[in-house]
């Protein structure tokens, strides 16, 4: 056994040896670009990588009063160029410490499927400008990680004639809840798309999140091509191909959608976005109105086409929210203001970040989601106003009853006694609920109470001392 051990260990440790150096972003025949002191610029993975497994993406993020960057992603079409319609999705959250020649961020391939991405390094000043830099294509590839990884171990054990038996200590799988239809990444996939409608189309149906470890399940498509809307828990809703997950429970019971039809492909012209802006409050759990300005600056006219919004927080990087708007065919010149109403209901008194995407173009802004509807605690009534009270000194205040009256043990309390018709001497005065009532003493039964005596009252009542 100590054996088998110390040879574990060693095909292990010649593992990690080889995954240090070339487990993420590794390539043949490349050496990484000059470095740069200032700008936006990704060193490492470049161009033409195949990467694998969790590294640093190595560049500078360093421009004049800079605010921020952030990474993103984006799977390439089957002709290797970016979709014109698809949203890119958030790699990082919001980082404000500039980096010069040195580690941008660690990732993690396999929060994707294995596919042919862009990755795009974005940075902001605080003027608003933007700065980009796209290395493409790069290959995502934990497939061949993982049976290389296999593969390895078990060449190294079966050259001293031992066959690596299941480990029983092994952790299971995601648990799926068999009674609420939920959908896990099938055996062997790290990440499974989200897409906009239930195509494989990277232009027309676009990838607008990813499912990495469970989502409930609440349609079917009604295309009857086994794909099934789900609801990550950011409260994205997309759609998800039944060749790449794990059904939980019995979906035959839940409503047949249509999915949204593929989306048009994209005006020829120049279409452009030059600016965006909220209106009313941004609250959560509140629908405020966001608008985008497309302009055509080309010659010729366009067609019509589809702008992308998504809600990003930046302190998570998760989209909130993804919604689709259209513009109309535009002569030279003219441009349209696209409206969309954006409902966000986590992530309240943090800063979030809305990105429009039109073709090529994207713009952005940033807000703070106020807390609005979300999460109100019950207002408490005020606590009732102390009572008023006035003491009395020795023979200033009398009550002369000229018919028995009743008396009580304390403000609206027991009934006690009905007093003489004669003058009695009072200790007190108190406001109670706006009534005036008068405490006098008896030696045999204490303090008493009596009201509504206000016209049989003598001497000055209505001064403490």
């Amino acid at each position: 056994m100590r054996r088998f051990l110390q040879l574990l260990f060693m095909a292990v440790l010649f593992l990690g040896l080889f995954t240090s150096h070339a487990a993420l972003f590794a390539q043949e025949n490349t050496s990484p670009p000059a470095p740069e002191d200032m700008g936006a610029h990704i060193l490492w993975p470049p161009p033409v990588s195949e990467v694998w497994g969790t590294g640093e993406v190595i560049g500078t993020a360093a421009i004049p009063d800079m605010a921020y960057y952030y990474l993103e992603y984006i799977e390439l079409t089957t002709e290797l160029t970016i979709p014109q319609n698809a949203p890119w999705i958030p790699a990082t959250t919001a980082i404000t410490v500039p980096v010069s020649n040195g580690p941008l961020v660690t990732l993690d391939t396999s929060i994707a499927p294995d596919g042919v991405y862009a990755l795009r390094l974005v940075v902001l000043n605080n003027s608003g400008e933007v700065f980009t830099d796209i290395v493409q294509p790069v290959r995502l590839n934990n497939t061949r990680m993982q049976a290389y990884t296999d593969r390895v171990i078990a060449e190294t054990l079966a050259a001293y004639g031992i066959e690596l038996e299941p480990d029983p200590t092994s952790q299971p799988g995601p648990v799926i809840d068999p009674v609420v239809p939920t959908a896990i990444p099938a055996s062997g996939v790290g990440a499974v798309n989200v897409r906009y409608c239930d195509v494989i189309d990277n232009n027309g149906c676009p990838v607008i999140g990813w499912l990495d470890t469970q989502a409930a399940i609440i349609a079917r498509s009604a295309n009857d091509n086994g794909w099934l809307q789900v609801q990550l828990p950011s409260g994205l809703a997309g759609w998800v191909s039944p060749t790449v997950i794990e059904v939980g429970s019995d979906i035959s019971m839940l409503p047949a959608v249509t999915p949204p039809m593929p989306l048009p492909p994209p005006a020829v012209a120049n279409i452009a976005l030059n600016g965006i802006s909220t209106q009313g409050k941004t609250d959560c759990g509140v629908t405020f109105n966001v608008q985008v300005n497309v302009v055509n600056n080309g010659d010729a006219a366009s067609n019509e086409g589809t702008v992308t919004l998504q809600d990003v927080n930046l302190g998570t990087g998760e989209v909130t929210a993804t919604v689709y708007g259209a513009y109309p065919a535009l002569n030279p010149g003219a441009n349209f203001v696209v409206n969309f109403p954006v409902t966000t209901t986590v992530y309240y008194n943090e800063t979030h970040e809305l990105r429009a995407y039109a073709g090529n173009q994207d713009i952005r802004i940033q807000y703070v989601l106020g807390q609005g509807n979300c999460n109100i605690q019950p207002t408490q009534p005020p606590p009732p106003p102390p009572p008023q009270e006035i003491i009395f000194d020795d023979d200033q205040c009398f009550v002369a009853l000229t018919q028995p009256w009743p008396a009580f043990s304390a403000p609206y309390g027991e009934l006690i006694t009905q007093l003489a018709a004669r003058a009695w001497e009072i200790r007190s005065l108190q406001m109670v609920n706006g009534e005036a009532w008068y405490s006098l003493e008896l030696p045999e039964m204490g303090q008493l109470w009596i009201s509504r005596v206000e016209d049989f009252t003598q001497g000055n009542c209505g001064r403490t001392r």
